[in-house]
């Protein structure tokens, strides 16, 4: 498909992928097929679920399984993604040694809102540890969380992904919490009968090579 010469692709995403992994991989994407506009849009999972299902974008990728739609979508499971607690350094729960969830709860979590995958993961955790979160802020972008985090707002639960800068800088730790293991999947969706168009097609192989690639290396 190299010859592709012109296409346009409407592609959704929500927060976390849309933040830390399309945008790297639409312009490698874009060296190779130059002649191809693609257009990313940012939502939550809930929001960027719909608007596939409605035809409004070609391809999705989501911070998780799509539950309830199985039916309708194709679902392809692209990278493993890590929710950690964070916070600022001189936050309380830096000085615990390995607490237990239930432990740090009462100090209050900084999350994402309803219809964030990454939300939906961590609440999926809570019920598991049979822990009631105490949920100090909900805020609506990874960025926002970060911020809050830093400023000693509470703690912060986050993809692993979006933190790299923050962590360098000192602004955020990573909290050992002995109990707390949450990962999912980044996934790729598109309804199961949608015919793909050369460069939509052209985009599902590239992206699915590149994941491989990267889960190669890691590995």
């Amino acid at each position: 498909m190299e010859d592709l010469q012109s296409g346009h692709l409407v592609l959704g995403a929500s927060t976390t992928p849309g933040e830390y992994v399309l945008p790297l991989l639409v312009g490698r994407f874009r060296q190779v097929y130059p002649g191809i506009h693609v257009e990313l849009i940012i939502g939550n999972t809930r929001t960027i679920i719909q608007r596939i299902l409605d035809r409004d974008m070609d391809l999705g990728m989501v911070g998780d399984h799509v539950e309830g739609h199985t039916n309708e979508l194709e679902m392809v499971d692209l990278q493993e993604d890590e929710i950690v607690m964070v916070a600022a350094p001189n936050h309380p729960a830096t000085f615990m040694e390995r607490p237990t969830v239930k432990q740090v709860s009462d100090l209050g979590f900084v999350l994402r809102e309803e219809g964030s995958a990454t939300r939906q993961s961590a609440e999926k955790r809570f019920r598991e540890l049979e822990v009631v979160p105490n949920i100090a802020i909900e805020l609506g972008s990874n960025q926002a969380i970060k911020q809050a985090a830093a400023a000693g707002g509470g703690i912060g639960i986050i993809s692993k992904l979006g933190i790299t800068a923050e962590l360098k800088a000192g602004m955020l730790i990573i909290l050992d919490i002995v109990d707390w293991d949450c990962q999912r999947p980044l996934t790729l969706i598109q309804p199961k009968d949608r015919y793909l168009s050369p460069s939509q097609r052209a985009f599902r192989e590239f992206i699915m090579s590149e994941m491989a690639a990267g889960s190669n290396q890691a590995a």
